[in-house]
């Protein structure tokens, strides 16, 4: 048997992990990974090339298993074939890879894979790259001709809320002067001029 144990990550690249036996049966493959196994054109066998023996079993159990034109093998010719168990929270898979557990003369083995999110199928695709464009507004709107818009006064602090689309175009800040009553001063401000802050806004309107 061979244990292949990876702290966080297990990567093969053109490369295999393999256990062969001509008559016997095949020997198991175990792959711990704290985090990632991926296969990028490579292959874990544990196959019999002849005989009566079993295909050795293959165990992999990382979060993700990422399978790239590679291959999970565990064949038998007259025995039956071994058993594939994965366990990940994440399995992808391409089209090109395989998984196998078939016997020639005997009865095939099992594959079970536990993992939440499957892709078994190859539909992955990527997001589209293109930029969305978004339509200017209309031409007619009310906020954008000349003196056609209807105007009102809001009373606002020094900061003002971003516009929205669709919703008022606020003018530039104007500051008139206000003289309190007697019966909203105080001993320090009687008869002062108080700014406030008024702005002129047009509300935008679409349509004739």
């Amino acid at each position: 048997s061979t244990i292949i144990t990876a702290i966080d990550s297990f990567v093969s690249q053109d490369s295999s992990v393999t256990t062969e036996a001509l008559q016997g049966d095949g020997g198991n493959i175990t792959l711990h990974a704290g985090s990632l196994v991926q296969l990028g054109n490579s292959a874990i066998t544990a196959t019999v090339r002849g005989g009566l023996g079993n295909g050795g079993n293959i165990t992999i159990d990382p979060n993700f298993v990422i399978l790239d034109h590679s291959r999970i093998i565990a064949n038998a010719f007259g025995g039956n074939g071994g058993n594939i168990n994965i366990t990940a929270d994440v399995f992808l898979i391409d089209p090109s890879s395989v998984l196998s557990a078939s016997s020639a003369l005997g009865v095939n083995g099992t594959i079970q894979i536990q993992s939440p999110v499957q892709n078994l199928s190859g539909s992955l695709s990527p997001l589209p790259s293109s930029l969305l464009k978004i339509a200017p507004l209309t031409s007619d709107c009310a906020a954008r001709a000349q003196g056609n818009s209807i105007s009102s006064f809001t009373v606002v602090g020094r900061d003002g809320i971003p516009a929205e689309p669709g919703g008022l175009l606020p003018s530039p800040l104007q500051e008139v002067s206000k003289s309190f009553s007697n019966t909203h001063s105080t001993p320090d401000n009687v008869g002062l001029p108080v700014p406030i802050l008024l702005s002129l806004n047009r509300e935008a309107r679409c349509g004739p």
